[in-house]
């Protein structure tokens, strides 16, 4: 939306000549600057400028619509819609003002108007780079992706200086998995104009979704660099909880809920998580706390505070969260894998294995919860099924060196001396090269008195 538009070119001409040409300049360096501010993620830069370029041609499409998406961006849908509409008003044909309203009214959940505008952009064609990048961005929107990559394309085949085309097309190579096409896309709209905040922020993202967390916040530094914004910190965040430098997640949620752009349950979803890691008990609930209360049909949220009150053997409440994660997600397994487990520490254990049971109903390859059924057939002495249960852990990737330990002592409750010796022999390798010696030295004293033939587990 920053370049005057060949179907409203002969009205915009008209209007530009009836400017007295010091305001003609004074309009088109302010213009430049809002476009800059705009690049740089600085929306409210942008709609503080615009009641003076608006003052000076209040008919300017490109003025009209730059601040209407301005406005968008800060939350601000009425004012937005109303100065998309007088820019409508102002010029019928364009079609970067319909896709622009058809953004606005999806933001206000307004589907069905926001298709009609949609249409609208692929009704008033062209075979412009302008008018073929609205038809791409209209094409995605109604789901047609084929057509609106091929429309991309063309567009930029036209005019390979558009960054806004770059990084749509790269939003959409994303979505249609093509990693590798949108990191080039994000990085061509950086050479074409590197301070544009977005772009650094998607390679971020992007580098986010490949697991490489440390190119992911070298990006979001970037990004922060040119123009703080809450969504560079909240995904930053994401990326240092990731690799558990929790305080400075904490840091950075806390600099992202000041400065919104990002969901708030999703922030102080994730912060209590983090303060959650640092055993910072009060604040995490307290974080967790509004996180349910901004979004109460937020599962990961439900479950996160059931986890944080099971650590803190708060069992009662943790088995009340874990209860609303079933009712909110009845066909996850982990689910009910989780009110298990706590579950057990009440000592409800028919709840339990009925919660076991149906958490490998749902994904039979969940080793966890092989694990842990196995714990309990163990707690209730049934050890041949205890030992199936842990087989089926081990062949489903659950691989753990108290897995071996406690097969081990279920092997020794049947007297299968040999089975029960080797696993602890695995379980003393394991914990050893995990420097865990207090484990270590107890499988070493059972490994002992079963050597001696004493009863090991007496």
């Amino acid at each position: 939306m920053f370049t005057t538009r060949p179907a409203t070119f002969a009205l915009a001409f008209a209007l530009w000549l009836a400017v007295p040409v010091g305001a003609q300049e004074a309009t088109s360096a302010g213009l430049q600057q809002a476009e800059v501010a705009f690049r740089r993620a600085d929306y409210a830069a942008v709609a503080q400028n615009c009641p003076r370029l608006l003052a000076r041609d209040p008919v300017a499409v490109s003025t009209l619509l730059l601040c209407a998406e301005a406005q968008l961006r800060l939350g601000a849908r009425a004012e937005a819609l109303m100065g998309v509409n007088q820019a409508i008003r102002q010029a019928p044909t364009d079609a970067q003002a319909y896709l622009l309203r058809a953004e606005v009214r999806a933001a206000a959940g307004d589907r069905a108007a926001a298709q009609a505008d949609y249409r609208q952009v692929l009704l008033l064609g062209g075979t412009d780079a302008v008018n073929l990048r609205a038809q791409g961005l209209a094409e995605f929107a109604l789901g047609n992706s084929a057509a609106a990559l091929a429309a991309l394309d063309r567009s930029l085949a036209l005019d390979c200086t558009q960054e806004r085309a770059f990084l749509q097309r790269g939003l959409l190579r994303l979505q249609n998995q093509d990693q590798e096409g949108a990191r080039s896309d994000f990085e061509q709209v950086i050479a074409l104009a590197p301070d544009f905040v977005q772009a650094h922020v998607q390679l971020g993202k992007l580098a986010l979704l490949q697991g490489d967390n440390a190119a992911a916040i070298a990006s979001f530094d970037r990004a922060i660099a040119i123009h703080p914004t809450g969504i560079a910190y909240a995904n930053r965040a994401l990326a240092y909880l990731r690799l558990k430098q929790y305080a400075q997640a904490v840091s950075d949620f806390d600099r992202a809920i000041a400065l919104g752009g990002a969901q708030p349950a999703f922030l102080y979803l994730n912060r209590g998580v983090a303060r959650g890691e640092l055993k910072d008990y009060a604040a995490a609930l307290a974080d967790l706390g509004e996180a349910i209360r901004l979004d109460p049909d937020n599962a990961a949220a439900w479950a996160s505070r059931g986890r944080l009150y099971n650590r803190m053997n708060h069992y009662r409440s943790a088995l009340a969260d874990f209860d609303r994660q079933v009712k909110l997600q009845p066909e996850r397994p982990e689910a009910y894998l989780e009110r298990a487990e706590v579950r057990l520490q009440l000592g409800d254990l028919a709840a339990a294995l009925a919660d076991f049971d149906r958490s490998i109903q749902i994904d039979p390859r969940l080793g966890r919860a092989y694990y842990q059924r196995a714990l309990l057939y163990s707690q209730r002495r049934t050890f041949r099924r205890a030992i199936a249960d842990f087989d089926r852990a081990l062949a489903h990737g659950y691989d753990s060196p108290r897995l071996y330990l406690n097969r081990g002592l279920a092997y020794a409750h049947l007297s299968d001396k040999g089975a029960a010796l080797a696993d602890w022999q695995k379980a003393a390798a394991l914990f050893n090269s995990g420097d865990n010696q207090a484990d270590y030295r107890r499988v070493l004293d059972l490994i002992d008195r079963l050597r001696r033939q004493s009863d090991p587990v007496a």
